[in-house]
């Protein structure tokens, strides 16, 4: 019956009886942000008239739950060390054939501490060998400023995988995917169109399956999220200061973010990145 309902006839009491509807706390805040802007596109095209009033959904409170249960903050000060670290680059090592293109994922994640949303998004072509960097252009950075990440012998050694493993019987077809990270999915496509080579379709969007195949092997108590955190923390302690880790990670925080800094001082930007790296340069114990 609610989806019958003209939008001129969505009051307060109707967004609360909808959203009522809903157990969970999270869905609840969903469904009214979805129905507040719902009614804001109405009243933004002139289909509630000249004077539509205030969006009915201001006053609607979902009721918060005494024990909201976050299963994400259990991690959030959790910060892997350096001996479980190596765990998990030994365990990408050998998953790298059920898990192609995941565990390198994983490790680059581990090596630069970048966000997951944009390792996923990076292109072939924005690897720069001869500047030793990686860009990491607006178009996909969080906070929208061109970035990169220092091509370090960590991430060196990843670049080379992700080469053998495109090289791999079957896989050649990936070499005209322009994603660094393909979906493994595009080896079963037909009728492939540049459109649909170039698009989202193509590019891997998950990790969850490999991680929890190393959490099980390993016992590490942690999720992906925890690298970021744990490479900032690593970053800073090898560095001294805040103000360099961020250049490394693409943090905002400090105000050390110069919005020209990765143009003009990329060269400390690398050499800083090599001494982090160090850290995170475990031998290749599988092949």
């Amino acid at each position: 019956m609610f989806g019958k309902l003209l939008i001129s006839d969505l009051t307060t009491g109707k967004m609360k009886e909808y959203i009522n509807l809903r157990l969970e706390y999270g869905t609840q805040r969903n469904c009214l942000t979805a129905l507040k802007a719902l009614w804001n596109f109405a009243s933004s095209i002139g289909i509630l008239g000249e004077k539509p009033g205030e969006n009915p959904g201001t006053y609607v409170r979902p009721k918060k739950p005494r024990t909201l249960k976050n299963f994400s903050s259990v991690y959030n000060d959790k910060i892997f060390t350096i001996e479980e670290l190596e765990k998990i680059h030994n365990a990408c090592l050998a998953l790298t054939d059920k898990f192609p293109y995941q565990g390198e994922l994983i490790m680059l994640m581990m090596s630069c501490g970048r966000r997951f949303q944009e390792l996923t998004k990076l292109r072939k072509d924005y690897v720069k060998l001869n500047e030793r960097v990686i860009e990491i252009p607006k178009t996909i950075s969080k906070i929208r400023e061109d970035q990169f990440l220092t091509i370090t012998e960590p991430v060196a050694m990843i670049l080379e995988r992700l080469d053998k493993i495109n090289n791999r019987s079957g896989y050649e077809k990936f070499k005209a995917v322009p994603w660094l990270f393909p979906a493994v999915r595009y080896m079963s496509a037909t009728n492939i169109s540049l459109e649909y080579l170039n698009s989202d379709k193509t590019r891997l969007k998950t990790i969850t399956n490999c991680w929890n195949t190393i959490r099980d092997m390993t016992g590490i108590f942690g999720a992906p999220k925890c690298f970021r955190k744990t490479f900032s923390s690593l970053a800073k302690d090898t560095l001294g200061a805040t103000g360099p880790a961020t250049k490394l990670t693409g943090h905002t925080q400090d105000a050390t973010l110069d919005k020209h800094y990765y143009k003009t001082h990329k060269d400390k930007v690398i050499t800083n990145a090599d001494k982090v790296a160090k850290k995170l340069t475990f031998p290749t114990k599988v092949a």
